[in-house]
């Protein structure tokens, strides 16, 4: 699955970001969820292997990268976007999402 994300009012995508996938069952909530496999360069998030499932991803900027072996520090963050629901049926999913970067009029 790939998420292409675009900064809204053509303003520069923070340097650090991160996200978590969001799963629903029936309708419900279930898990929140950040892939291990998963990764983001130059304003794409790449998730292999994603199983057939409704979806959300959830963005946010970070003040400092995430730590080598993955695991979060204490760090300030900002809540970027939220994209729709989204249906998986194979793994060649990709889509673009459009968030707010914070302080921009």
């Amino acid at each position: 699955m790939r998420v292409r994300l675009l900064a809204d009012r053509e303003g520069q995508l923070p340097p650090y970001l991160d996200f978590m996938l969001q799963a629903f069952y029936q309708g419900q909530h279930r898990a929140n969820a950040r892939p291990r496999e998963a990764s983001t360069t130059d304003g794409v998030i790449v998730i292999p292997s994603v199983p057939a499932g409704e979806y959300a991803v959830h963005v946010w900027s970070l003040d400092r990268p995430l730590k080598p072996n993955g695991y979060l520090q204490v760090i300030s963050s900002k809540f970027l976007g939220r994209s729709d629901r989204f249906e998986v049926v194979d793994k060649d999913v990709s889509f673009d999402l459009h968030i707010s970067i914070p302080g921009k009029p």
